[in-house]
């Protein structure tokens, strides 16, 4: 799998059916320490409720790739188009780009991610 062409792909707003198509398996999960999403139907649902009013985009700081497991160091730069205090990693402000550092983990079964888990750290976010 080409961890940077879905990075790219994952950044795109609304782009679900291609990351859906090319990146995830029908019974990929994803656990981080709030939620266990399985399947492709409950990650798409889950998606589009986590992204709902917010810009997203991934920037990777490292990653690793060996055979079918990928570890990777992320920050996630996010924009509400309002303020959303009780979203589930920091209270976000209306127009303030946050950064959230993770750490993710993902196992790829035939090209795609059939597993993957997240881990936040630090307890503030940073400001752009």
């Amino acid at each position: 799998m080409d961890y940077t062409a879905y990075i790219k792909a994952y950044n795109i707003p609304n782009n679900h059916d291609e990351l859906f198509k090319n990146f995830y398996t029908e019974d990929v999960r994803l656990q981080d320490g709030n939620v266990d999403v399985k399947g492709a139907d409950s990650l798409r649902q889950a998606l589009k409720a986590a992204q709902t009013g917010l810009k997203e985009e991934l920037r990777i700081i490292h990653y690793a790739q060996k055979g079918d497991i990928i570890l990777a160091e992320l920050d996630s730069a996010l924009v509400a188009d309002r303020d959303i205090p009780d979203f589930f990693i920091t209270p976000l402000k209306k127009s303030q780009t946050t950064l959230v550092r993770f750490f993710a983990s993902y196992t790829i079964r035939d090209g795609k991610i059939a597993h993957f888990r997240l881990g936040y750290w630090g307890n503030s976010p940073r400001y752009e």
